[in-house]
Parts: C-alpha cells; structure tokens; sequence
C-alpha cells in the first residue's frame, strides 16, 4: 500500500514583475530582514465583515504592522509589513512553511495568535492486481479526510512558535471567531468497507472452451467477444464457436481461475473490513473521540442523511480544544452573531411527485455562551441566497428565501420571514411575500438593524426597502427598478447603500460589465439610484460580486476597493480599483493594474488601503504576489 497526499491549491501563478522571495525555509520559519523602525499603518482596511465583532476567516490578515498572506503555490505563509509595501519592498520578512498542512484554505489573526485553518486527504492505494478472467482488477481506494487547526505565537516576528495542532475526521466547512474563542464547523461522513466471499459454482459456463469464447477483430490482443464486438465485427473477424452459448448462459457474469472453475462474489453476505461510524479529534499523537453521546442530536427524518455536523470550540489564547457539540445531517448555509449559530439543511422539501414539491429549509440555532447548547430547530419555504440572508436581532432571526422554479425563472417567490425561539422550536412570527416580479429571484440581501434591503432580478433590478421594525409584521415600504442587478450590498450609514453588481440590457437581461451603484435612502419610502459606475465588459470578473471578503472598505473617509480582471483578447490584465463615497457619488481614486500573464480559474486575491507617515496606500495580493502603489486621489 502506498500513501498519496491529495492538496487542492485554490490559486496559482507567480507575478514575474514582482521581486518575492519564494524559497521554502529548512526550518518551520524563516528568518528575514524586519523593517528597520517599529513603524504601524494607521486605519487600514481589514476583512470584511457581516457583524460587528464576529471575525470570519481569509486569506489575508494583519495586526497593524505585519501582514500575512496564504501562498498556496510555494506553501508558506507569506509575511511582510506595512512599511515595506510602502517601500514597493515586496520580499518576505519571515515565511511559515504549510507543507504539511494539506491545503490551507483560511486564517485569523488575533493577539499575538495566528491560527491556520487546512483540509487534507490522504488516499490509501492497494494494488488491485488481475483476476483469473483476463480481466485487471481496478486498484481499491480508500481515503481519510481531515480538517486541522494550527496555532502559532507571532509575539516574535522572527522566531514563530507552533503552540498547538488538531486534527478533526472530516471536512472543514466554516468557522467564526468571536471573543477570543473559535467556533469551528465541520462535516464527517460515516464509512463502512466490504469485502465479498467467492461463491464457486458447477455451471455450463465451466465446461466451455475459454479460448474459443475469445477471439480477435484486426487486433493481436484478446478481447472477449460481446454484441460491440459482434456488431463491429469485419470479414477477417473470427469469434469462438462457444460464443453464443456463453451468452445465453449469462456466463459474463462469472469469474474464472486458470483452471476454468466458475466463481462470483456473493453480495448477499458481504464481510465488514472497517467501520468508521463517528469522527475523531487528534492532537499530540493523542486520538480522543469528538462526539459526546449527552451533545449528539439526531432529529427524526426518514432516509436522512448520514453526514454528521460538529461545531468545536477553541481557546485561542491557551491553544487549546475545549468542546463540540453534533447533530444528524447535513448543512449548506452558516450564520453567526455575537451570541447565536445559525446552521441551514436544504435536505428538507415537501414531495408530492416527482414534478411537485416544496422547497424548505431546515434552520439549527446553537447559543454561543459560556459552553454550547442546542436551543432549536425550525422551518422556512424556499432557500437561501447566502449567509447574508439571515440576520439576527433582539432574538428574532430574519430570513429571507427565494421558493420556486430558480433554474428557469418561472414561478418564483420572495419572501422575508421572521423566526423566533420557543421550547427547542423556531417559530414563524412574521412573514413577507410579494417581493420581485413573475420568475424573479434574490440576488442581494442586508439586514442592518431594524431596515432590510432585497434585490430581485430577471430582466430589471427592483431594490425593495424593508422595515422590521415590528418583527411580527415586515413591511415593503419601497422599491426601486433599474437596469442590472446587485450581489453585493454595503450600508454606508443611514442614508447611503453601495452595491456590486452588474449591468444588464432591458430587453434580454443579458449581463453587461461589472457596475458599482449608489442609492440614496434618506427617504426610505422612496430609494434612489443617485451614481453608478460600470468597470470594463461582460468580460471583465470580480470575486467581489461573490464573495464579500474580496471587498475592502474604509468608513473613515469612505474608501473602498475591489480586484477585477479584465479577459481581452489582446491586452488581458489585473487590476485594483480603489474608489470613494463623495457625498452622493462614486468618485475614482486610483487603479493599479498588471498585464495578466497565468490565470487559473480559483485563483484568489485580496486588497488593502492604508495610511502609513500622511501618505495613503493601496496593495493587491495574491499569495506573495503584491501588487502596490501610493494613492493619487483625483486621478
């Protein structure tokens, strides 16, 4: 048997016109030249996040002074400063080796703790060998998936010291960091492994001559003969003289040994080889179990999943495992606030045939104290767009669901439902429905204190303005309709909302090129697009209009940036746009862009807008690839 290690490396590419240093370190560290002054950025951007105070994980982090960044592709943690960005001095200051790792998908960094979230899967290959048909057994493949969490002391920039590592069975899917404690979500998938006795048996189908079965058709190697072969066959074919009695004996579904005995595998008496009915944690060499019997829910459901949920929670500051809590199924959608967990099941429609049915939700509330705890379960109609489409507040968590035919657009519903906890059960307290025309569906959700904002979208982008002021009654108190959709949206303050999109044509509702918007909702009956920006074609992609941390926003002044790549046939490059809220308009900052030489669809990058001595900066990174230049306002 032999091991193989299988990584997924979610970008690649190396940035020729930038100097990095890309030699992996001998040691778990490597120790480079730290910049000369004890020099930190003043108001730098930071992840962004959907709650205030509920950290979520990226691929880029920093403390003020130093900056680390994922680079997958010569696995290492990618370590720089401020100040050197600001020297356009692009080298590592220090780098952390993540061979091991597997895949490191997220990080944070918090008080000194750098805590690197990674998959691996290790594939176990046995040589499957060939049976005594002629025909080559398939190798077997049996594999072990993990989701490990390591934590590093960055009090020194030069000398990083591993505290601690753990090792989850399954899959990681999810975390928030809320408090100096780590709620970390993974997926584990029970296994069983058989294997089949041989059943030998007398039949006709051991008497025949094997060699006149086989024949050859304008080939030199045997194969055996089957209707392909016989339909394909030409003059010069020849086939063996037992053909057909070997087919109307169905002797293809026996194996034979060398000395022509007859055998099959008897499935109805399988042997167990291995069972792995729950996941494990393992630290230090140590192997504990994870599940606890008295915190493992399993909610009635016929023919449920088998996947079992874990959420587990680490002391970041000690370095250490304290607890998990689990339950029975599966989950898609992840939602946290300063004192709840929100996990979301879509395994949950109501059938009526195969053509009709209901599309529900099934929504797991867990309270973030002291310790878990479990607090209930409840339903909503249709599914959820993200996790931006729940929000919590004064105990009552705000949904919002699109029901009906998604993939081609007819018969859809929108709705906003508000849901509370009563003895272990999420119930419906209010409800709203009617938002969007025939066949439209979500595309952008916010909820931000007692006010929600919902695009829909087919043809035209209506913005609907909510009022949830009485959580037992939402409101539809305005709406909007323009050209193009929103996938993202960002409250400014009060009166502003700023939106990633797209634009679209009226008729069709074709896509057209990336579009940022700005909607006046001083009067919040009656919203307003008051500026929009479109960036580029239908060619040109950001992952910001798919993933909120892909964009950087700075409420001091209002400054904002995205990384978009622009496809041209000719002249394909990557670039950084930096903007800013002037009032009631969308001004241009500064863009930094590159020629694109690689691209691999995956590829992540992230931007940062800082100050450092009066001076306004702005840098794009990809792994240790940085693009950075000094902000221009009014170019």
């Amino acid at each position: 048997s032999n091991y193989y290690r299988y990584n997924y490396i979610p970008s690649g590419g190396t940035d020729t016109n930038n100097s990095t240093d890309t030699a992996l370190p001998s040691t778990e560290t490597q120790t480079g030249a730290v910049a000369s002054d004890d020099k930190s950025s003043i108001d730098a951007t930071t992840t962004n996040l959907q709650e205030l105070g509920v950290d979520e994980s990226d691929i880029l982090k920093h403390d003020g002074k130093y900056i680390f960044s994922i680079d997958s592709v010569n696995k290492q943690i990618f370590i720089t400063s401020f100040e050197n960005i600001a020297l356009k001095n692009y080298k590592a200051i220090n780098t952390i080796s993540i061979a091991s790792l597997g895949s490191v998908v997220a990080m944070y960094l918090q008080n000194n703790r750098l805590i690197l979230i990674s998959n691996e899967t290790n594939y176990l290959l046995t040589d499957g060998g060939a049976n005594d048909s002629m025909v080559a057994k398939p190798a077997l493949y049996t594999n072990s998936q993990s989701a490990k969490i390591t934590i590093y002391d960055t009090t020194n920039i030069n000398n990083i010291v591993e505290l601690s590592s753990y090792a989850i069975d399954g899959t990681y899917e999810e975390s928030r960091l809320i408090n100096g404690k780590l709620f970390f979500i993974t997926k584990f998938y029970p296994e069983v492994q058989y294997d089949y006795p041989k059943i030998y048996v007398d039949t006709i189908c051991s008497k025949l001559n094997m060699q006149e079965i086989y024949g050859s058709c304008s080939s030199t190697t045997p194969v055996l003969m089957s209707d392909v072969a016989l339909a394909n066959q030409t003059e010069s074919c020849t086939y063996g003289a037992d053909y057909y009695t070997y087919q109307d004996n169905q002797c293809y579904i026996y194996n034979y040994d060398e000395d022509g005995k007859t055998w099959k595998y008897d499935y109805e008496n399988p042997i167990v080889t291995s069972e792995n009915f729950t996941p494990k944690i393992v630290s230090n060499g140590v192997t504990s179990e994870l599940i606890e019997p008295s915190k493992f829910y399993v909610p009635q459901k016929l023919d449920q999943d088998s996947t079992i949920t874990t959420i587990s929670t680490f002391d970041i500051e000690g370095a250490i495992y304290k607890e998990s809590i689990s339950f029975l199924g599966n989950t898609q959608t992840y939602y946290a606030s300063l004192t709840s967990l929100y996990l979301v099941s879509n395994e949950y429609p109501l059938y009526y045939n195969f053509d009709n049915f209901e599309e529900r939700q099934m929504i797991y509330k867990f309270a973030l104290n002291d310790t878990l705890s479990y607090k209930g379960r409840g339903f909503v109609d249709g599914t959820m767009l993200n996790q931006f489409s729940m929000s919590e507040k004064d105990e009552y968590l705000r949904v919002a669901t699109t029901k009906g035919n998604t993939w081609s657009g007819a018969g859809t519903e929108n709705s906003v439902f508000t849901l509370k906890e009563n003895n272990e059960t999420l119930e419906v307290k209010g409800s709203l429905s009617g938002l969007g025309k025939e066949g439209e569906r979500i595309m952008a959700v916010r909820f931000i204190g007692d006010r929600g904002f919902v695009v829909t979208f087919k043809q035209t982008d209506p913005l609907y303005t909510l009022d949830l002021s009485n959580p037992l009654s939402p409101k539809a108190v305005g709406e909007l309709s323009i050209p193009g959709f929103s996938r993202y949206l960002h409250v400014v303050d009060e009166n502003r909302v700023l939106s990633i999109g797209r634009d679209a044509d009226t008729i069709t509702g074709q896509a057209l090129g990336l579009q940022l918007q700005l909607f006046n909702v001083t009067d919040f009956t009656n919203p307003q697009l008051v500026d929009k920006t479109t960036i580029g074609s239908s060619y040109t992609y950001s992952s910001a209009e798919y993933n909120h941390k892909a964009f950087i926003y700075r409420p001091s002044d209002l400054m904002f940036g995205l990384q978009y790549t622009d496809f041209e046939s000719t002249s394909s490059t990557q670039n950084f746009g930096i903007y800013k809220i002037d009032g009631m308009s969308i001004k241009k900052v500064h863009t930094m862009s590159k020629p694109l030489v690689d691209y691999y669809w995956g590829d992540e990058n992230r931007g940062l807008i800082f100050d450092l001595n009066s001076t306004s900066y702005g840098a794009l990174f990809e792994g240790s690839n940085i693009l950075g230049d000094t902000i221009l306002e009014g170019e």
